[in-house]
Order: C-alpha cells, then sequence, then structure tokens
C-alpha cells in the first residue's frame, strides 16, 4: 500500500510493534500478526573511524605488490551479574569488513559488507544482535578489514577511468560500537577509539576482482 508513517517522532536503537486492521464496505474486519522493527542509531554515532598507521603507496605499480589485510582488536570487559536483555553492534568497514567476537564470526553467512555507495555521500552500516557470543569478564572483538572499493588497485573502467581517481577512496577503516543493556535497566557502551591495536593479517592481497592471496 505504501502508507508513510505519520506517528510519533521516532527515537533511535528502540523497538517499535505495530499491526495493520483493515475494514471492509460491509464492515468486516481483519487484524493483521504483530511484528516489530528497530530503529538504527539515525545518525548519532558515539564511536570514531579509525585506521591501521599505514600509507598507501606513491606509486601506483607497488599498489600490485604484497599488501597484507589490516586486523584491528580491542578488549572490553562484562560483569553479567545482571542479565543482558539487549545486546547490539553497529559497525561498519570501508571496503569491507568481517567481524569476530571472542574468536567466532559474527556474520559468517554475509560477505561483502556494507553494501556499496558512494562514500563521499552515504556510507552504510550493519547492525547484529550480539547476546550468543558475550561472556562474563574479558571479551574481544576483531575486525579484519578488505580493499573493496574504498582502496581499489589502480585498474581501468571500460578502458578509461581509473578507478582511484573516479572513486572515494582511503586507507580502510572501521567504526563500530556495542551497546548492552542490563535487566537493572544500566547500558555500556563500548566504541572504536583510538586505544584500539592493529596488526597486519594472513590475507597478503585482496581486491574486487583479482581476488586474495592467502
Amino acid at each position: 500500500v505504501g502508507l508513510a508513517y505519520q506517528g510519533k517522532e521516532l527515537s533511535p536503537r528502540t523497538r517499535y510493534y505495530w499491526l495493520v486492521k483493515v475494514w471492509s464496505q460491509s464492515d468486516d474486519v481483519g487484524v493483521s500478526n504483530m511484528s516489530w522493527f528497530e530503529t538504527g542509531l539515525m545518525g548519532v554515532w558515539r564511536g570514531i573511524w579509525i585506521q591501521p598507521n599505514i600509507t598507501a603507496p606513491k606509486n601506483e605499480c607497488l599498489m600490485y605488490d604484497v599488501h597484507p589485510v589490516p586486523l584491528l582488536r580491542n578488549v572490553f570487559n562484562l560483569d553479567l551479574q545482571n542479565k543482558i536483555v539487549k545486546s547490539r553492534i553497529y559497525i561498519s568497514g570501508l571496503g569491507y569488513y568481517q567481524l569476530y567476537l571472542n574468536g567466532k564470526k559474527v556474520n559468517p553467512s554475509s560477505f561483502l559488507n556494507p553494501a556499496w555507495s558512494d562514500y563521499s555521500k552515504t556510507v552504510y552500516y550493519n547492525v547484529y544482535e550480539i547476546d550468543e557470543f558475550l561472556k562474563n569478564g574479558k571479551n574481544a572483538i576483531g575486525v579484519e578489514l578488505g580493499n573493496g572499493w574504498y582502496n581499489p588497485l589502480p585498474m581501468l573502467m571500460f578502458g578509461s577511468y581509473n578507478f582511484r581517481n573516479a572513486l572515494t577512496i582511503g586507507i580502510p577503516t572501521l567504526i563500530c560500537e556495542i551497546h548492552v543493556t542490563y535487566a537493572n535497566g544500566v547500558s555500556e557502551f563500548f566504541l572504536s577509539s583510538e586505544n584500539w591495536k592493529w596488526n597486519f593479517g594472513p590475507i597478503l592481497k585482496n581486491n574486487i576482482y583479482l581476488g586474495e592471496v592467502y
């Protein structure tokens, strides 16, 4: 039907429940099952964009050499004496990212995230429910960053347009936030920051067209 929402202003990070009720000309009434949607951050980020301390080669020919993917990591502590009622991670990594919590891949069936966009205008992010990955005490988050469309090789599109001149480019970069809410109403936030550690991973080369060298 395509009816625009006309209710109260929505709040970020909030679940809303809805249903549809219809009437016929003969006053028959039909009611849908209850459903829900959950709003995202709605532009309000606490974390910051972070990236490894590396630079792109000045000579484009050198970009075809070995350049291992960066791995970014951080540790945070949880006190699970109070039950978790809601936990989410909001994350984006350019060009692409793979997310791990406590050594487990959070999105094992999902690849090439985030979706492509004109990075100068829009960057998409993903949200995951992470209750099953969290534990009492120390928790570790790790993110592997691929080049994707954000750090492409100087290949030519249609034989004439250099990817690195035609696209918004940069060193692979990450932003994320973990939000944990407990049964007592207290919330904790764990954010991407300059305190994260990084190192090179085992993937030596990666490109959207040429694949990976491990």
